[in-house]
């Protein structure tokens, strides 16, 4: 490594207790670190929106740079494992340590090679093809050519971790619906005809399973603070083959949305703080949803109602109305919905929710087949076999599973393993009792 008063001179040494987030996936870049002790992990979303820890970052690697090169957001979030610390190095002073520290421009680059090659490798794994990398040599100690040479394998990466986790772009296109009742009042509009109150709070201490985080309202552009999931410290407790996780004394489907409190619009919680440059920020302090069906957020902040949670699934699904047309934050909202419902047994919302998910993803399956890797597609008919299930269409279930077991023949990835060998046991199970 360089000499470390050199980079004392470039940046500042900072100090991270275990579980400290340093920064999180789509936030907006404006500094990288340095590893000096400890180590740090990296999380970023699965395609069903739960988070997973992807990799170890260990002492003497770099960290948060490729948001200094492509002036893209953060592509994933970055959480110290245990008492760590770190050299920050502003943007400002980006430029001038690539001049000043020949070894850290090469380490820089050797390592963004290896992340691409490494990326591509994961990527014919499950079954996807890979783009043609475009290796730019970059001339040591010339700053300009290894920026162009970064600059290059920064895109190709996040273009392949796009792929990776079946990433749809969404162009705020027009609505799918007609939204001519959207300013109908009273909470009781937005839910189903024949809901009747589960009158249940969570009762566990949310304290260090949520975080506080300023972010700007993707609808009427005000700075506010909302309150997440941290990541770092929920408990896994069960993954399920859809992608489902469950945590520990944790039950984050109630702690999903965000309902701005500016203007209420609501989402999920990765949506509502997708970082966007300046461009993007509505210049128009809007109120389309100001106090919105007579709903003005969750009363306790760290203790949500169940009822409270219900509506605010409703308002988010109105909200995207106005929006997108995206089918699959459609599907993701009403499937948090089915097994809300469903865990609680209320069987006739829960197949409403089903059908209206199965619906979306059969959609958005249409859409993006061939684009999807062999995993996410995978899972993708895991949730389509499940919701079939809850409507007792047991021969759709039993098609969605054995396009599974034909997919994953012979593949090497262990994660499509592990769905083949679930799909062959829903199929016994399914055949067992209703063919």
């Amino acid at each position: 490594m360089a000499d470390l008063n050199l980079l004392r001179g470039l940046g500042t040494v900072e100090q991270f207790q275990k579980g400290q987030v340093v920064f999180m996936e789509n936030d907006e870049g404006a500094s990288m670190y340095i590893a000096l002790k400890g180590i740090f992990g990296v999380y970023i979303n699965s395609f069903a929106d739960f988070p997973v820890k992807v990799a170890d970052i260990n002492q003497g690697s770099f960290f948060g740079e490729m948001s200094l090169i492509d002036n893209w957001p953060r592509s994933a979030t970055i959480i110290s494992e245990d008492d760590g610390m770190a050299l920050m190095v502003g943007k400002d002073n980006f430029g001038h340590l690539l001049e000043k520290s020949p070894d850290i421009m090469s380490g820089m680059l050797t390592s963004l090679r290896q992340r691409a090659y490494s990326t591509a490798e994961k990527l014919k794994q499950a079954g996807k093809t890979a783009p043609e990398l475009i290796d730019m040599p970059g001339e040591e100690g010339d700053v300009a050519a290894v920026m162009i040479a970064m600059t290059e394998l920064s895109r190709q990466l996040r273009q392949m971790n796009r792929l990776l986790l079946g990433m749809s772009d969404d162009k705020n296109s027009a609505p799918e619906q007609n939204t001519a009742n959207a300013r109908a009042s009273g909470v009781q509009k937005l839910l189903p005809d024949g809901y009747s109150p589960f009158n249940e709070t969570d009762a566990n201490d949310n304290s260090s399973m949520l975080i506080t985080k300023k972010v700007v309202c993707p609808h009427c552009g005000m700075r506010v603070d909302v309150i997440i999931p941290a990541q770092s410290n929920l408990v896994e407790k069960l993954t399920m083959s859809d992608g489902r996780v469950i945590y520990d004394k944790f039950d984050i489907l109630l702690y999903t949305n965000v309902v701005c409190p500016n203007c209420n619009y609501t989402d999920g919680y990765q949506e509502f703080c997708r970082f966007r440059p300046a461009s993007e920020i509505p210049t128009v302090n809007g109120n389309a949803f100001k106090n919105a069906e007579n709903f003005t957020g969750f009363a306790d902040p760290k203790k949500h109602t169940l009822d409270e949670t219900v509506i605010s699934y409703y308002l988010r699904l109105k909200c995207l109305n106005a929006v997108t047309s995206d089918p699959l934050r459609f599907a993701k909202t009403w499937i948090r919905l089915y097994w809300i419902y469903s865990d609680r047994r209320r069987e006739d919302a829960a197949k409403l929710a089903a059908e209206k998910a199965e619906h979306y993803y059969s959609k958005y399956l249409d859409n993006n087949s061939e684009s999807l890797t062999t995993y996410d597609l995978m899972c993708v008919h895991v949730m389509l076999a499940e919701l079939s299930m809850c409507q007792e269409k047991y021969a759709d279930a039993l098609w969605y599973y054995e396009q599974n077991t034909k997919l994953g023949k012979n593949h090497v990835n262990r994660q499509v393993q592990d769905l083949v060998r679930e799909s062959l046991a829903q199929l016994r199970q399914i055949k067992a009792a209703y063919m």
